[in-house]
């Protein structure tokens, strides 16, 4: 096996240099790539800057006459002729003190341009520009029509380092499994690992959250450990809370690590190794074992398909048994695709989803171990005003296992699915909760029965308690959430002796509200 997934390695792996400077859609402007995004909704500043958070950006900074011109001169070369919002909020009166850039880097008190008179707070504390003059003014945060100046990394390059590595703050809350997802696609990297007082000062001045996740974790046995791999050589732990959860995070007080629960959503820091080529993205393939979580966000780097980068790849393994994927969320562009194959081998898909098909995809099953995933992003004229994502979960293709305990994620079906199922069948299925502490969710790809006679039943097992009792046609995507107290359940479907239907299929999994 060792062997095999040595040669896989080989042949899906990329490599992207530091030619890419910019996203689709993002216009290099000393050293910062600028894009316009328009009124979302015309909803006012927060709106506009919570859309270019969540596009991996932030609301532009400017810290320099070089950069104000440059800026003001794009925005009318892109025919932005009137305002746009730059990153700046004022709380007094002709003070720049008092006004603060988006990137919580400081204040505007060293350079700035405003228009005399400016900032006048009873006319609103938001700031922006007017190109033809490159002059600021301050406005009603919730004045509609106006256009944000949103700005992101030159990919690969380290805007924050630190002896031999790059940091980078990831904008946007999430879970600690999704960051660690996303920190793999910014140029190989991870959650942040911490080595030295020297190093937690560095990562505590990075951020202005009142805490943030890094890549320390606790594992079943106490032992600590980096996602990165590197050694625990140094801790800035709080002993007085440790018990609160398995993940860790850092303080702005004190700078100290926290234990707290994994599905939080905090901001982060990524780390990568400093060098002048950046595998980013989707170098390919991500391996995951046995069951788990796949998410890919519109944050960061993770979404848009840079100049001359590969696709993303999973190769999904399940041992001794046939894998499967079933999507909970999804939401593609035109322009992107998710090919799924039955192994690593295997040069025709056996599915593939598209924005046109996404709603009515249900789990896909393979005919063996492995599954290989294809994230084909979108490559030009991407549509950035609109949040696009996906998140899938895998594990084992049961079937219609009548009798056994089923204890990872998975998908059940009928007996003979897709095809009709038996007369005077019964057939009970028996699941243990995934993740012993969370809600369960069972979600219905397909399900078609003869009403008020042939029925599935959904019981918690341990007190017996009847949760659903399913008859008749569900259509698909009926999803039910059980209790995180349900520990156990039993799933029983009986049929009489009259007509017969397809039956259904079921995914189950771990409930992530």
């Amino acid at each position: 096996m060792c062997k095999i997934l040595v040669l896989l390695l080989f042949s899906f792996c990329f490599f992207v240099t530091n030619a890419i400077v910019c996203r689709e859609g993002y216009t290099l402007v000393n050293n910062k790539c600028i894009a316009f995004l328009p009124p979302y909704h015309n909803s006012g500043y927060y709106t506009s800057y919570d859309q270019c958070n969540d596009l991996g950006g932030n609301a532009v900074s400017i810290r320099t006459a070089i950069d104000n011109t440059a800026i003001a001169k794009l925005a009318i070369n892109k025919g932005y002729l009137d305002k746009i919002w730059i990153g700046l909020e004022c709380w007094e009166d002709n003070n720049p003190d008092d006004c603060i850039w988006a990137d919580q880097q400081g204040n505007a008190s060293r350079y700035n341009n405003f228009q005399p008179g400016n900032p006048q707070i009873d006319n609103g504390k938001c700031v922006y520009m007017i190109p033809s003059t490159g002059k600021w003014v301050s406005e009603d945060c919730f004045s509609s029509s106006i256009t944000i100046a949103c700005e992101t990394d030159i990919i690969g390059a380290c805007t924050h380092k630190f002896g031999d590595y790059c940091y980078h703050p990831i904008i946007g809350r999430m879970n600690h499994d999704e960051a660690l997802n996303i920190c793999e696609q910014m140029c190989g990297g991870s959650l942040v690992s911490i080595h030295s007082p020297e190093e937690n000062a560095y990562i505590h001045a990075l951020f202005n959250d009142p805490s943030i996740y890094i890549g320390a974790k606790m594992s079943n046995s106490a032992r600590n450990y980096w996602s990165d791999g590197t050694n625990w050589n140094y801790d800035n732990i709080n002993f007085s809370n440790i018990n609160d959860g398995q993940c860790y995070t850092m303080s702005r007080d004190d700078g100290k690590w926290n234990s707290r629960g994994c599905e939080e959503y905090l901001s982060s820091v990524c780390k990568w190794k400093a060098s002048s080529e950046c595998q980013a993205t989707c170098t390919g393939p991500k391996y995951r074992e046995e069951t788990g979580l796949i998410t890919l966000l519109t944050h960061q780097l993770s979404y848009i398909q840079y100049r001359g980068v590969p696709p993303c790849y999973y190769v999904l393994h399940v041992p001794n048994g046939s894998a499967a994927i079933w999507f909970d969320s999804i939401r593609l562009d035109s322009k992107s695709s998710i090919e799924v194959y039955s192994d690593t081998g295997n040069s025709t898909p056996i599915a593939v989803i598209t924005s046109e098909n996404e709603y009515s995809k249900g789990s896909i099953t393979s005919s063996g171990e492995f599954i290989k995933l294809v994230f084909n992003q979108c490559k030009d004229n991407c549509d950035v005003t609109r949040l696009y994502w996906w998140t899938a979960h895998f594990g084992m293709n049961y079937g219609a296992r009548c009798g056994e305990v089923l204890y990872t994620n998975g998908v059940i079906t009928s007996q003979n699915y897709p095809n009709n199922y038996p007369n005077n069948y019964n057939c009970t299925y028996y699941i243990q909760n995934p993740s012993g502490t969370r809600p369960m969710q069972i979600h219905f790809d397909h399900f078609e029965t003869e009403e008020n006679h042939d029925f599935v039943n959904i019981y918690n097992q341990q007190s017996g308690v009847l949760y659903y009792s399913l008859s008749g046609n569900l259509y698909s995507n009926a999803t039910y959430i059980l209790d995180a107290l349900c520990q156990s359940v039993r799933i029983e479907f009986t049929t009489d002796g009259r007509n017969t239907f397809s039956g259904w299929s079921a995914s189950f999994n771990p409930w992530y509200y």
